[in-house]
């Protein structure tokens, strides 16, 4: 099920509170991290190591770049999941499959992943949702509407990063986690109203 993945931050204490229109009418925040699973390029080498006209070196070639794209799919998932559960402290965590992202957007609810690794439903009535998506890599994370345009000032897009690219060849567990941390503190910090409909 780990091809599945994706995340959902859904605000349960008080800053879910933050961004109700009025004492009235609380909305209840969600945010929804879209996490690449490689579907697509697995599914295409799983074929190939079947194409009876290939010879056994290029099935093995194959066959190894399948076990590199598996490793690192999970490596990601392992390394996005303990970022949050170790640095974003404004809510619980829950996973979606980017492959179900639309569904997701399309109303679906059967979309979560739990903690045994199976799809099943939550309940999101009445949540308001913004998400979190990948920029020019997997590493990189923004903050936005559910097509992927920035939300209006003061949230955050983007943690600006000083020599990005060095840092996360450097170190990619630190540099997503810097990231977590951002986002964790800009969004527990942000004003009752801020969120426009």
């Amino acid at each position: 099920m780990l091809n599945q993945i994706a995340i959902c931050l859904i605000l349960y204490m008080s800053p879910s509170v933050l961004f109700a229109q009025n004492a009235n009418d609380p909305i209840e925040l969600a945010i929804v991290v879209r996490v690449p699973t490689y579907t697509g390029k697995i599914n295409f080498l799983s074929k190939q190591m079947h194409n009876p006209e290939l010879s056994l070196q290029k099935k093995a070639k194959f066959q190894n770049s399948l076990n590199k794209t598996i490793e690192k799919r999970n490596d990601y998932f392992n390394l996005i999941k303990n970022g949050f559960n170790s640095y974003f402290k404004t809510c619980e965590v829950y996973y979606i499959p980017d492959t179900l992202y639309k569904e997701h957007l399309d109303g679906n609810s059967n979309v979560f992943i739990n903690d045994s690794a199976e799809i099943q439903s939550f309940n999101t009535e009445g949540k308001k949702f913004i998400y979190i998506l990948q920029g020019k890599d997997e590493y990189q994370l923004l903050l936005t509407d559910r097509d992927g345009n920035k939300l209006q000032k003061p949230w955050p897009y983007m943690k600006n990063t000083f020599l990005a690219a060095f840092k996360l060849l450097l170190d990619k567990e630190a540099y997503i986690n810097n990231q977590i941390r951002y986002f964790d503190e800009k969004i527990a910090k942000l004003k009752p109203g801020t969120l426009q409909n």
